[in-house]
């Protein structure tokens, strides 16, 4: 296979991407996005908990995780269920405090994307995290994960208030 051949054969890969938030509508308006703007994303099933999306058994590259279910579980107890079923985990929330952020990616997701960002961003972001790469997009995402020693600097219990 020559280099156009496999460029060729790399575009023509369509990742198979699931999506967890307790919104449907917005994941509803993303899929009909990637539809008409990047046919290489496919979001092929959408759940409002890891447990409904694990119960499909479909088999995705990529899950976009909200971080603000009404599911009773930890963040970062769905990531590693996702990475345990064989996904890889993209970040995607509103959310902007650092530490449930911090958390997820401790646990293992690869990046975080912004509800606010454009889906093109949103979907390199999850491109990226598909070929096993870390993808952060945004300033803000960037700065948020970055912040990392926050935790360095403050107590443990104010590390525990700060996640609630």
């Amino acid at each position: 296979m020559n280099c156009g051949e496999l460029m060729l054969a790399e575009q023509e890969q369509i990742l198979r991407v699931g999506a967890v938030d307790d919104h449907p509508v917005v994941l509803r308006g993303l899929a009909a996005e990637f539809a008409n703007t990047t046919p290489d994303v496919n979001l092929v099933e959408i759940a409002g908990t890891v447990a409904d999306l694990l119960a499909e058994n479909v088999k995705l590259d990529v899950v976009l995780l909200d971080l603000n279910l009404h599911d009773g579980l930890d963040p970062q107890d769905n990531v590693r269920q996702l990475i345990e079923s064989g996904s890889q985990v993209l970040v995607y929330t509103g959310e902007t405090k650092p530490i449930p952020i911090l958390r997820a990616v401790e646990a293992g997701a690869l990046g975080l994307a912004l509800k606010s960002d454009p889906v093109e961003t949103i979907a390199e972001a999850i491109r990226l995290v598909g070929a096993g790469r870390e993808a952060y997009t945004g300033p803000l995402a960037a700065n948020l994960i970055s912040h990392g020693e926050v935790e360095n600097l403050i107590s443990e219990r104010q590390v525990m208030i700060l996640g609630l």
